[in-house]
């Protein structure tokens, strides 16, 4: 059965505080591992560096 694990997402600017600034959600079959979340990171990476075409097509043209 699926579960679904929250991983907390920490920002911090130089030598300034942390701040919690999200959550990443990730469902899991099996068990959760290392390479479990680095995968999902990839992926949630490169749907972040190359949207999908429909996300391009409610872009603002650029002239």
């Amino acid at each position: 059965m699926p579960a679904t694990v929250s991983v907390p997402v920490f920002l911090r600017v130089g030598d300034g505080d942390e701040h919690q600034v999200g959550e990443i959600e990730i469902e899991v079959v099996d068990k959760v591992t290392r390479q479990t979340i680095a995968e999902f990171l990839r992926a949630a990476a490169d749907a972040y560096e190359h949207p999908e075409q429909e996300d391009a097509t409610n872009a603002p043209a650029h002239n």
